[in-house]
């Protein structure tokens, strides 16, 4: 959405300090037994429907059943398979424990890490119901736009693009502040467009495998982010073992504001080939990527049976690939791309006199961004020298944000959001850097969850150097469904509808499909699941299954997982 222009005023700021309400739960058990005065002729008995004691045991008879199956399943399991097993199943309204199994050792969580993220971005971002948290990008002016525009549509006056590190801008969504200069009659501009962060600029997390930082799974969040920084490309050849050619397939936007240039900004080498093999068993190919520099490519190696495969590129310089955007998207709005009238032009030589006879030199537009290569973070003794908001984009609520985080496991959202909220309870070192492990463990004891003997490095679980127990993660589930019950579960995967519960045949099962709220976590021989199951018969529970070590060559077996969920939904 973009918004009118107004005065912004250091009042009218967005404040981005969100006060944490703190909700404390206390559960008290009160066991009363009446007791009779000697001189009462009334005897006091307790009121209990007839049957309820057999209802009682009826219950806790099922629960027993449902222990003792867990625990049967879970020991069977680990006694025929090589990897290495956590599990712990509880009551979240009694916590009562079903099955812990090797609850306190030490396992990778993988992605069930952004159920941590989840749970302190709501209690350190969210502000109120109604008034949700957004990432804001803006476009300030040092002067009013409406005020010193003359009859011409010549702006005098500099511009100030701000970033705040939304993970889900895009380059239309950019664009679209550019094009409400055009709204507000804005032909030129007499003065400089600077373009800041208002997000600290984060190297990449410990332990997060070089292979993956090429993949836009494994994109960054350096402060500045457009079109999640993923660039599409693919891979294609004539024939087989012929050298492979990579062509690059940006979106719309990227297409018309970068054209040529994004071949400049965007280098990609191949010295990769495709083979044939008849044997689907036998497959020797193995293809390679590596970062020569930033934004700059080499793939090798080769691949089998086709000749043509898409590829998904993290932008690893997202600074230059911004600006290098962003001049372009000032181009067009200047003297416009096809030769369309209006637009933006910044540091311009072309004076008022002769300014309608270059209405059309599109090609000969001079370089649009004041200062250096490099985006800097937002100066705070600037800051009142921009007072002015011409136009503003918001992501979406914080609550879709999570949402999509988990639904996706979204690697950027979930590093963007731990970042946000250590920039937000000022554990940032000198607004520049942060200790992530530091970090989460002032966070969660914030939050009142134990945390020693953990060892996280990052909100995305990406990091091989993530470290923690099922006995934590079950804190973490314990504290979302006091704190804040559905409104946190709702926001994950369900079981045969949606997110990476979706597809597999498991979760398709008639008794689960609709009733498991839950997060995986897989990378190479890990598989886990914690969440939430909603059965009939023995009402919510909570869950922890964590398999570490998986053999490759068991990847085709039933997991822990396969085991053991089912068993919560028979009667």
């Amino acid at each position: 959405m973009v918004k009118q222009s107004k005065v912004l005023t250091p009042a009218s700021r967005p404040a981005f300090i969100i006060h944490k309400a703190v909700a404390i739960f206390t559960t008290a058990l009160l066991l009363a037994t009446p007791t009779a005065k000697a001189s009462s002729p009334v005897k006091t008995v307790d009121a209990k429907p007839l049957g309820a004691d057999k209802l009682e045991l009826a219950s806790l008879t099922k629960t027993d059943n449902l222990s003792k199956r867990l625990q049967a399943v879970v020991e069977s399991y680990t006694s025929a398979s090589s990897s290495h097993v956590s599990a712990l199943i509880w009551h979240p309204e009694s916590n009562q424990t079903l099955v812990s199994y090797q609850s306190k050792h030490i396992m990778q969580p993988a992605s069930v890490t952004k159920t941590l993220t989840a749970l302190l971005a709501l209690d350190n971002l969210q502000q109120n119901k109604d008034e949700n948290f957004r990432y804001k990008t803006q476009l300030l002016s040092s002067t009013p736009i409406t005020q010193y525009t003359d009859e011409y549509g010549y702006y005098s006056g500099d511009l100030k693009l701000v970033f705040s590190g939304d993970p889900s801008l895009t380059s239309k969504q950019l664009a679209g502040l550019f094009d409400h200069l055009n709204a507000l009659g804005v032909k030129k501009i007499d003065g400089n467009l600077y373009v800041e962060r208002d997000f600290i600029d984060t190297s990449y997390p410990a332990g997060w495998v070089w292979d993956d930082l090429g993949i836009c799974y494994g994109a960054a969040n350096k402060g500045v982010v457009i079109d999640g920084n993923c660039i599409r490309a693919q891979l294609t050849a004539n024939d087989y073992q012929q050298k492979a050619k990579v062509s690059l397939k940006p979106n719309a936007e990227q297409k018309r504001y970068l054209g040529q240039a994004l071949n400049q900004v965007i280098n990609i080498k191949s010295d990769a080939w495709f083979e044939r093999y008849s044997d689907t068993q036998y497959n020797p190919c193995e293809l390679s990527m590596s970062l020569a520099t930033d934004n700059e490519y080499q793939i090798k190696g080769c691949f089998a049976n086709r000749l043509k495969l898409p590829l998904n590129l993290a932008i690893t310089d997202p600074d230059s690939y911004a600006l290098t955007l962003i001049d372009g998207m000032t181009r067009a709005f200047v003297i416009g791309s096809n030769n369309t009238d209006g637009g933006v032009i910044v540091n311009s030589p072309y004076s008022r006199a002769n300014a309608n006879a270059n209405a059309n030199a599109n090609a000969n537009a001079p370089s649009l961004l004041a200062g250096t290569n490099l985006i800097p973070q937002v100066n705070d003794n600037e800051r009142n020298t921009f007072p002015f908001l011409v136009a503003e984009h918001q992501s979406e609520p914080l609550n879709v944000l999570i949402g999509t985080m988990l639904q996706k496991s979204d690697n950027l959202i979930a590093e963007t959001l731990l970042t946000s909220v250590a920039m937000q309870s000022g554990l940032t070192q000198q607004g520049s850097y942060f200790n992530r492990t530091s970090a989460i463990k002032q966070l969660l004891k914030k939050a009142g969850i134990e945390s020693s003997g953990s060892h996280f490095v990052d909100g995305s679980g990406l990091s091989r150097y993530n470290m923690t127990s099922a006995q934590h993660l079950k804190q973490i589930l314990q504290t979302a469904y006091s704190q804040y019950g559905d409104e946190f579960y709702n926001l994950m995967p369900v079981s045969g509808l949606s997110g990476t519960l979706k597809h597999k045949p498991l979760y398709q099962q008639q008794a689960i499909k609709g009733r498991v709220f839950a997060k995986t976590g897989s990378m190479h021989g890990v598989n886990n699941l914690i969440g939430l199951a909603k059965t009939q018969s023995h009402g919510d529970i909570l869950f922890v299954l964590l398999e570490n070590g998986i053999n490759p060559a068991d990847e085709a077996k039933p997991t822990l997982i396969e085991n053991m969920l089912p068993e919560l939904f028979i009667d």
